[in-house]
Parts: structure tokens; sequence; C-alpha cells
């Protein structure tokens, strides 16, 4: 082999060794600086933890739309907001300014008596003569020409038409709803003392999107109490209620329902709701304490449990509204105070005061970096 030729060989192999080497150590260096972005970007959502709580009023308005209000509702951004009227009327508006944006009307065949809503964004209206109805509020995000646009909706996952819980067509008092992809379970109790529990399959045709909503079974018990709250397991296991002074647990067995466990409270019970997953209660009292309770496995099955109790306030709570993504829960008591918590660290995070008048509802956005008093 000639000369010319080892050395034309010598001169690629050189050529093809720096390159390696220099795309070797490119290679090297981005995962460095992708390791350090890594880490920046952890702490960046850590340091957080580290600081204190900022809340601030970022808008006051009076009351779009008028009426009595039943529940309220935000989109995501915390830019849209809604409002549940007694009368029937659904008011969405800016949240902003409270500008409305637009109204409907809920086809109900009676008076609003029973309401309950879950997380996110369902609401349950039960009516004087014993009739359900379930919306859940839709938020649809846009970008005509670059610009975001929220357009608010209403659904119905059971159906337009009122689902007829009571067939004595006695008023319902309180209401509380699970629904699943295929099935959904309603109770509720009656202004003559008695409790219900229907199951019904749920079908969405996937042609036009129709519900068709069945009656799989309906029963019913006389309550050995009055009641001031209720809801419902999302495996349609348990129905738990709340009394004066003490919270009732009935179990649900092959669609009956069976005789309470009674567990006593430390005060009277004003609002009961579910954390986050559906499988924490928390129990307002009207000493100001916010009590955690949770479904334990013992020998004789599955009981409530005392976990943690929250006593910053002093004042009766009025309502309680859990965040959509943690473990975090705004408090409102009659004094116009409202607080937030914390439920696993067992810490309050905020409290302060709003009005100098009773608070009546509360709505967090998903993310939950709004709230709508």
């Amino acid at each position: 082999m000639s000369a010319s030729i080892i050395s034309i060989h010598y001169r690629r192999r050189v050529i093809q060794d720096h390159l390696v080497r220099y795309f070797v150590g490119a290679g090297g260096i981005s995962v460095v600086i992708t390791i350090t972005l890594i880490f920046f970007y952890l702490f960046y959502e850590v340091i957080p933890i580290f600081s204190s709580v900022d809340i601030h009023e970022s808008q006051s308005y009076s009351l779009p739309g008028g009426g009595m209000t039943i529940h309220t509702g935000m989109d995501e951004y915390g830019q849209v907001g809604v409002r549940f009227v007694s009368d029937g009327r659904v008011i969405f508006f800016n949240a902003k300014d409270g500008k409305q944006l637009a109204t409907q009307k809920l086809l109900l065949p009676g008076a609003i008596t029973a309401y309950s809503h879950n997380i996110p964004d369902f609401v349950s209206f039960g009516t004087n003569n014993g009739q359900v109805l379930v919306v859940k509020y839709v938020f649809d995000v846009s970008y005509p020409e670059n610009v975001k646009t929220i357009t608010p909706r209403l659904e119905y996952p059971l159906g337009v038409e009122p689902l007829v819980l009571d067939e004595s067509e006695k008023a319902l008092s309180y209401l509380a709803i699970q629904i699943a992809d295929d099935s959904a379970g309603i109770t509720a109790t009656t202004e003559d003392g008695r409790l219900l529990y229907a199951h019904y399959t749920r079908e969405e045709s996937f042609l036009n999107g129709a519900i068709n909503i069945e009656l799989d079974s309906l029963t019913e018990i006389k309550l050995p109490t009055v009641v001031n709250g209720l809801l419902l397991d999302p495996l349609n296991r348990f129905i738990f209620a709340s009394e004066d002074n003490a919270l009732l647990q009935f179990n649900i067995s092959d669609s009956e329902i069976r005789n309470a466990i009674r567990y006593p409270l430390s005060g009277k019970a004003t609002r009961l709701e579910y954390l986050l997953g559906d499988i924490s209660l928390l129990v307002g009292l009207d000493n100001g304490q916010v009590q955690q309770w949770m479904p334990v496995r013992t020998g004789t099955g599955r009981q409530l449990t005392l976990i943690r109790t929250f006593r910053e306030q002093t004042a009766s709570v009025s309502n309680i509204s859990a965040e959509h993504r943690r473990k975090g829960f705004a408090v409102a008591s009659e004094d116009g105070r409202v607080t937030i918590n914390y439920s696993t660290s067992h810490r309050t995070l905020a409290s302060f005061k709003i009005a100098d008048a009773n608070v009546r509802t509360l709505a967090w956005t998903s993310r939950g970096k709004h709230l709508l008093v």
C-alpha cells in the first residue's frame, strides 16, 4: 500500500476520533445539564412548601343575578363562575367582575328542597315531589384567533328528565349521589322521615351520546332519628348521615339498607362533606371544630374512626369545601371567617375574616389557586 493511501486513511481516522470525542463530550454535558434542570424544577416545585401562604382578595362584586345561592363553582383558570339559584336558574358569570355571561333554567318538576354536589362538577337537586335531577357544569376551552375563550354549558349525566326517586311524591330533605361509567347510586331522606336508596344502570350511546337509565333496585327504611347531612360511599356500600350529636353509618347489602351504627360527636353536627377521594368524612360542628373520620377495617367490618380534629375556629361551621386535587379544604363559619386546612399534615394554612355575616358558599378552582366565596 502506498504512503499516500496510508496518509489518507490516517487523516480520516483522526477526524473520526475527534468527532466521536466531541459527540461523547457533548452527550455527557447534555446529561449534566438535564440533571441540573431537573434539580431546579424540583427545587421550584418544593420551595413553596417552606414559604408562608399568600392569600389576598383579587375581586369583590355584587351577587350576579340575584336570588338565593345554592351552589357555586368555577373553571380551572378562575375566569368563569357559575351560580345555582334556588328558583332553578343557572347563572354563568365572569369571575373577575361579576358580569353575567349566560343564564339557563333547569327543567324541574317542582321546588328545590334538597341538593348535593360531588367533586369536581356534579350537582344534584331534589324536589318537593320526590324527583331528582343531576347536572354537570362544563367549561369548554377554545382558541379562536389565538385568543383563549371559555364557553360554559350544562350536561345531564343521568338524562334530561328528572328521575322519580320517591313514588309517594314526598319532598326530599337531603340528597347524595355517586355516578360511575355504567351505574349510579342515589340516596335521599324524605320529609316524613324515610331513608331511600336507589341503584341505576347507566348506558351511553356511542352513536349520539344519548343516556339510557334503568332502575335496578329501590329500597327504603324508617329513619331512627332526624338527620341533617347525608353522603353515599363511592362503591355504594355505605350511607353516612349526621344527626345533632352523632354520625350514622348504614350498610348496604344486597341493595338493602341495614340498621345504623351510631358514632357520638363532641358537638352538634352542622355540615357533612367528603374530602378528596370520597373516603374521609369532614364533619363541621357548632363549636367550630372540624373532625375528619374514616372507615377503618376492624374484626366486625369497616367502622368509622376519628382520625384528627381541627380546632382553629370557634363559631359554628356553615360550609366546607374540599380541594379538587389535594387534601386541603376550606371552612366557613357563621361569624364570616374562612379557614384553610391541610388534612395530611394536620395544619391550618390560613385563617382570615372576610365578612360580618354567615358565609353561605365556597368554591375552589380545580387547580386550587382561586377560592370563590
